[in-house]
């Protein structure tokens, strides 16, 4: 796609922040998720400090399990992010979070469905889509017309070459045959 520069993520920062502004949505937030968490705990027990504890270990494990590199690890917390609390992101759209991370906007949908829809599925029995994802029947109807779309490839299939010219050579066809039948001499002289 493209290279990752610091230039490039300041300007879609930039624009995504003034589309929030837009909105009447302010991206600064006062209070964090981990201030609940700690206002939360005042009363916890034990037990419950361990398994929070626990649940913050598998978090990273998950984040970092393909390397420690910041390539992998961040692209893995915007997939997980946009599927789950896309205003964490300031509502940043898979192109704009594909054009800050070098990659295209498929790569960012590819990996939404390998990181959150596929275990949801999994373990519930029945597929999981999020509100702003194509459904299943919608990807095979696109699959489907893709299959016969021949736009940009350099030879055209046989079923779209169209009635008129299917009965243009058929005709000839015909001619030809005839000539060679009236004249066997014809037909050494065409080939």
């Amino acid at each position: 796609m493209s290279e990752i520069t610091e230039e490039v993520i300041d300007e879609v920062l930039r624009s995504v922040w003034s589309r929030e502004q837009a909105h009447g949505r302010e991206p600064v937030y006062m209070r964090t998720p981990l201030d609940e968490l700690v206002k939360m705990e005042a009363g916890d027990s034990d037990d419950e400090h361990i398994i929070r504890l626990e649940a913050f270990r598998r978090l990273l494990e998950f984040f970092f399990s393909d390397g420690p590199h910041p390539g992998y690890v961040i692209r893995r917390v915007f997939a997980v992010t946009k599927a789950l609390r896309p205003a964490l992101i300031l509502n940043m759209s898979l192109e704009e979070i594909g054009k800050m991370l070098g990659e295209t906007k498929a790569a960012g949908s590819w990996r939404i469905k390998q990181l959150v829809n596929r275990p949801i599925a999994a373990a519930s029995g029945h597929g999981a889509q999020l509100p702003w994802q194509k459904s299943a029947s919608a990807c095979e109807k696109y699959a489907a017309r893709a299959a016969g779309n021949s736009n940009r490839s350099q030879k055209k299939k046989k079923t779209q070459i169209g009635k008129r010219e299917a009965e243009r050579l058929e005709k000839r066809a015909q001619r030809d045959r005839r000539a060679a039948e009236l004249n066997p001499a014809w037909k050494k002289s065409v080939n």
